[in-house]
């Protein structure tokens, strides 16, 4: 396993990390131990979770099995609370999230999505006030426009507050757009990149191509309670042909490959991209995922044939998960 440095911290993620979603909700005790313990075993060490999600139980879930590993893991977690999201509501959610990891810090916490409601300064001047009483060791972003990203440096830099190390947000072969400002964003600024999504909620596992699974539902749209109709307009004829034609490209190019597989060589192949955020709601899925780790250099010959195959992804909107503007 490989390791990445965030930006000018002493923080180092390894290539993948463990996305949390569905613990201590579809992902029972036991499975979660059985994967953080198979995770470990890979080299893995970044653990990402949110209060929101099952309204703290992922947290929760993870304290219990990180007992006696703590200092194994970075736990990156978030904040998230549109309508108050001020001082007040984030030093009462860091303790919340501190007791729930059972842990004395967090390696990084997040704004889950900038706020609409509250100035960023004020957001900004908490979190630098949390690291410096140690409660946290740093703080990333999290689903921020890139001039959100550009503002919120500028105001630390202005002010002598602790700047973010790290940006989380959306990233894979269906989905290219932030290569368009983010990416050269964060590689001037120096900062970590971490991204989920890479198999695109399941389309680049190849199986909405086989007959019979056209009205196949992805875990990942249950959580986001998509209707049938919102979640078929992501099965388009354009987007599954090319999803085989990715498929291709992953048998050509790489021994016992896939589509799944192509994904994550053609993500490890990006200098700029700290670490990929491994997605599951069930337990076989994370040991399939792990399956399809790269261990050593990602396939030249398939990354570039990708690469090519996927341009013109880069050419639209930035899907970021709720439009809101950090004013």
């Amino acid at each position: 396993m490989e390791y990445a440095k965030l930006g000018n911290s002493d923080i180092e993620v390894s290539r993948f990390g463990i996305g949390t979603l569905g613990f201590g909700d579809k992902i029972d005790q036991r499975d979660a131990d059985t994967i953080l313990g198979k995770a470990l075993d890979k080299g893995i060490n970044l653990i990402d979770t949110a209060d929101s999600y099952g309204g703290g139980e992922s947290e929760s879930a993870l304290g219990r099995v990180l007992q006696g590993r703590r200092d194994r893991v970075v736990i990156s977690t978030k904040f998230w609370n549109d309508e108050q999201h001020d001082r007040a509501y984030i030093q009462a959610a860091v303790e919340a999230s501190l007791r729930r990891l059972q842990t004395d810090y967090i390696d990084i916490y997040q704004p889950h999505h900038p706020s609409s409601k509250v100035p960023v300064e004020e957001i900004l001047e908490t979190l630098d006030a949390l690291v410096r009483q140690g409660k946290i060791r740093s703080y990333g972003l999290s689903n921020h426009w890139a001039w959100q990203v550009a503002r919120v440096h500028a105001i630390c830099e202005e002010n002598g507050w602790h700047k973010p190390i790290a940006l989380e947000c959306c990233y894979n072969l269906l989905n290219r757009s932030i290569e368009n400002e983010i990416v050269p964003l964060v590689k001037w600024l120096n900062m970590g990149l971490l991204v989920y999504g890479a198999l695109h909620r399941g389309l680049l596992r190849g199986q909405y191509n086989e007959p019979g699974n056209e009205e196949h539902r992805p875990e990942a749209w249950y959580y986001l309670r998509e209707t049938r109709q919102q979640r078929l307009k992501h099965l388009t004829p354009e987007r599954l042909g090319l999803v085989e034609r990715l498929q291709d490209i992953g048998h050509s190019y790489i021994p016992g490959g896939n589509s799944r597989t192509l994904a994550f060589h053609w993500l490890l192949s990006k200098p700029y991209v700290s670490s990929i955020i491994l997605g599951g709601s069930k337990a076989h899925q994370f040991l399939g995922i792990f399956k399809h780790i790269v261990d050593g250099a990602p396939s030249p010959e398939a990354v570039i044939v990708a690469d090519y195959s996927t341009r013109e992804r880069r050419y639209q909107p930035y899907e970021n998960q709720f439009v809101t503007d950090m004013l």
